[in-house]
């Protein structure tokens, strides 16, 4: 299990009072970048990121920000979605739990009702999808369809359509032709009359298809089933009619209206309700896209992206694009954080509680300075990976030098690598395998501004970087037996210069 801090401010659930409280007194610095779910009005976009969603108005651009300060949990997200009837956002976790968010005053109400609910297993309660008909909230689950009220904001009754009522998971709902469809993953597409007054009872459900199916959508006049192989098929009555066998995974489709938009990790296709393509984004400049859905709105396109957040694209030109993502790091599962006076670093390298790196990371680090954040990518930092601990020069703190536990030691200054130490160019050591596998724990500055680092799985574990840019291994061997042996990470520096470091399972050393 690797070892993560999650980078947000607040890590509690508070009631909507509380929130507006709490609101006054901190700001939030969350990641927008890994944006997993959007969902729209006639103006807005409202786009998930891992444990909070930003809002952006397409007409006055407006982008406004909802996290745990505004009384969000702070858990992952995994479904979002918006009704414009009833002017509010809600948002599903994994863990079960729902929260809405009031559009006028962005009052958070918790919905506890799957969350708490003993008979169903904790795997088992994910919310994946949300679908609203009639006044009512038709929520797909990994146990099957819950139904919340959105006029009374209760919750109804639960439906286990499975076999012999069954769990069953489902991915999503659809109501067409007074017909509610639910693509499960084990059971084919299920149906029911939608008013139905007995869809609790599992023997008012039909089964239509084999297989495991991801999503289910409707045109105004179509129905569209997506299945996990990704062959997309028509549903005509109880007929289903192949549409298109896709080469390559389809990560989202939506059909909205008259428009059907299909969403690839590298690509979005756009079609009419023929079925004809209309237009399709690929290979925007200097980008490589992981996509993980995309809606059309208002004349445009907007891409959510694994890593780069939401892009916004016009109908009339394919390549030129905007990132709309709020301000903020990089990610939100931070491994390192360090903080002074007008500066926060933040890296995102890991390695277990055994110290052990694999496998690779490489995920840049993010400076925040000045009141904006500076992201700095994989490629910015010379392809360093595994980037664990940060050090402030405490004359300079435009200068830092950050520890990676697998490429050796970084020297920044103003946010620029201006010394890469390895082994290839210094005395930095490899561990016993691999001479290029040179993993650095940490940094401690003592005051003559020398800087001493740990060099984990060396022969001289205990190193130092002179003010006059030499580094040089320090004898330890009368504490170690085998130093090879023995993995290492944090250190520390007192006032008299000594040099404190840990090793794992042994002791802590002094020097």
């Amino acid at each position: 299990m690797k070892l993560n801090l999650y980078f947000i401010c607040c890590i509690f659930t508070f009631s909507y009072s509380n929130a507006q409280e709490f609101n006054q007194n901190w700001e939030g610095h969350f990641s927008y970048f890994n944006a997993s779910g959007l969902s729209t009005s006639p103006q807005n976009i409202y786009a998930a990121a891992e444990n909070a969603y930003f809002t952006y108005n397409t007409i006055n651009t407006f982008t406004e920000t909802t996290s745990t300060i505004n009384g969000l949990s702070g858990e992952k997200i995994s479904a979002i979605y918006h009704s414009n009837s009833f002017q509010l956002t809600v948002l599903g976790y994994e863990s079960g739990l729902i929260q809405l968010v009031m559009d006028n005053n962005q009052n958070v109400f918790s919905v506890v009702d799957i969350l708490n609910k003993v008979s169903i297993s904790p795997s088992q309660k994910r919310i994946n999808h949300f679908f609203e008909y009639e006044n009512k909230l038709y929520i797909s689950t990994d146990f099957g369809i819950a139904v919340y009220n959105l006029e009374n904001l209760e919750f109804g009754d639960s439906f286990f359509i499975g076999n012999n009522a069954a769990q069953l998971q489902i991915n999503q709902t659809q109501v067409f032709n007074n017909t509610i469809y639910a693509a499960s993953t084990t059971g084919g597409i299920r149906y029911a009359a939608v008013n139905n007054p007995d869809l609790v009872d599992f023997n008012e459900w039909q089964s239509l298809g084999s297989g495991s199916w991801k999503q289910i959508q409707a045109t105004e006049t179509q129905l569209f089933a997506m299945r996990f192989d990704n062959r997309l098929f028509e549903l005509s009555g109880t007929n289903l009619s192949l549409v298109e066998a896709f080469p390559q995974e389809v990560r989202d489709f939506r059909a909205e209206q008259n428009q059907i938009v299909l969403c690839f990790p590298g690509q979005v296709e756009v079609y009419d309700a023929n079925f004809n393509l209309q237009f399709f984004v690929s290979d925007l400049p200097e980008t490589n896209l992981d996509l993980n859905t995309a809606v059309s709105l208002n004349n445009g396109l907007y891409l959510a992206d694994r890593n780069l957040g939401v892009l916004k694209i016009s109908d009339q030109n394919q390549t030129d694009f905007v990132n709309i993502t709020p301000d903020g790091p990089l990610s939100n599962k931070v491994f390192s954080v360090e903080v002074q006076p007008g500066h926060i670093w933040c890296v995102y390298g890991e390695y277990t509680q055994f110290f052990n790196p694999f496998p690779l990371t490489s995920r840049g680090a993010s400076h925040f300075r000045n009141g904006e954040w500076f992201n700095l990518s994989f490629e910015d930092l010379d392809q360093t990976r595994e980037l664990s601990d940060i050090t402030y020069d405490p004359q300079n703190f435009n200068r830092v030098f950050l520890s990676s536990y697998f490429d050796g030691l970084l020297e920044i200054e103003d946010d620029v690598v201006v010394n890469h130490y390895q082994a290839s160019n210094s005395n930095i050591q490899g561990v016993p395998s691999n001479i290029n596998d040179n993993r650095i724990g940490a940094s401690a500055f003592n005051n003559q501004g020398d800087l001493y680092f740990t060099n984990s799985l060396s022969e001289f574990p205990l190193k130092q970087l002179s003010s006059s840019g030499t580094i040089q291994g320090l004898d330890t061997s009368e504490s170690f037996v085998t130093a090879t042996n023995e993995a290492s990470s944090k250190i520390a520096v007192d006032r008299q210069g000594n040099a404190y470091f840990a090793s794992f399972k042994n002791r802590c050393y002094c020097f």
